[in-house]
């Protein structure tokens, strides 16, 4: 299991050096966030269709603060390996459950992925569009290729009928 965030761990300040990016950083490649990680799926799971909040894992034994709860609760929802429920809100925080005890869950009242920005989603459609285009090039080049194949077979037709007459 791996943190998401391109090996980050999801430090969020935008200073190219800050001991915030380092930690992360350092946490993404020592094995300290998938440590991290699989201990918080294994609460959730211990936790059964009670679910926790980044509170919780504030809380247990893992020792984090706020930035890593909420942090490994994110990354493991994005790699589908939480749920967040929909329906429900422990102390004004979102709860997330082991896919294990999702059938204790109707569809509608959790989140198997989480929901995009619009800002993702332009990105996402921008992706798309981009290989649109991608193939559309390729396909622009074959038949630019193709058309200069026949004007070339029509030239030498020409030619050898004109050397016939």
């Amino acid at each position: 299991m791996s943190g998401a965030y391109d090996g980050t761990a999801g430090w969020q300040d935008t200073a190219s050096q800050s001991p915030s990016r380092e930690n992360r950083i350092r946490e993404a490649s020592d094995g300290t966030l998938t440590k991290r990680l699989q201990d918080v799926v294994d609460l959730a799971y211990r936790a059964g269709t009670v679910g926790i909040t980044f509170k919780d894992v504030d809380n247990s034994h893992l020792g984090t603060h706020h930035g890593q709860s909420s942090g490994a609760l994110s990354n493991l929802h994005k790699q589908a390996q939480l749920f967040r429920l929909t329906e429900y809100t422990r102390n004004r925080c979102s709860v997330y459950i082991h896919p294990h005890h999702s059938s204790s869950f109707s569809e509608a009242e959790f989140d198997r992925l989480p929901s995009e920005t619009k800002a993702q989603k332009r990105i996402r459609d921008m992706k798309k569009m981009m290989l649109q285009i991608a193939v559309l090039e390729e396909e622009n080049d074959y038949l630019k290729r193709k058309i200069g194949s026949l004007q070339i077979n029509l030239n030498l037709a020409g030619q050898s009928e004109g050397e016939e007459s």
